[in-house]
């Protein structure tokens, strides 16, 4: 939000949902819809790594719903996709979680696919984080500051590239 002080208003939305939620096209609809965004930048995947979140073989299609609800209710938005950071072993960072990983690099891939087929912008935070594991918060799914930051960063050049020229 710094990095983009007096360039773009933004609003926040943090969710613990998935494309599995019955209810995310009508939120996204609504909270698109109460204003103008020239920009959404978004990702929604890490809480859908769960088996049962997301109705099996349905992943690729709810996440174009998905998209496609963003679409429609917000067309002149650009719209950016952040692909989802890596999950480690809890209480060894620097590791890669054999069990929930190999779900997350497949929704990065279906969800690859979906954005390319949509004409989204990729922005890619797990390659991104990928060689700096070292800055995982330990908890499997989080980073420290110094994490965060880079990814801030990478968030605030790619909505600052996207926004339209004054």
């Amino acid at each position: 939000q710094k990095a983009l002080d007096g360039k773009a208003n933004i609003d926040a939305w943090i969710t613990p949902t998935s494309q599995g939620d019955k209810q995310l096209p009508k939120i996204l609809t609504e909270m698109l819809t109460a204003k103008k965004y020239a920009v959404v930048h978004f990702n929604l995947g890490l809480h859908g790594w769960q088996k049962g979140r997301i109705p099996e073989g349905q992943f690729e299609t709810l996440t174009r719903g998905m998209v496609q609800a963003m679409k429609k209710a917000s067309p002149e938005s650009k719209l950016i996709w952040a692909t989802i950071t890596p999950v480690t072993v809890k209480g060894e960072p620097e590791k890669l979680n054999p069990e929930i990983q190999p779900t997350i690099v497949e929704h990065n891939a279906m969800a690859l696919k979906v954005m390319k087929e949509e004409g989204v912008a990729i922005n890619d935070l797990a390659g991104l984080m990928a060689p700096n594991l070292k800055l995982a918060a330990g908890d499997m799914f989080h980073w420290k500051p110094e994490g965060r930051e880079i990814q801030a960063k990478a968030v605030a050049e790619a909505i600052g590239k996207a926004l339209p020229a004054k």
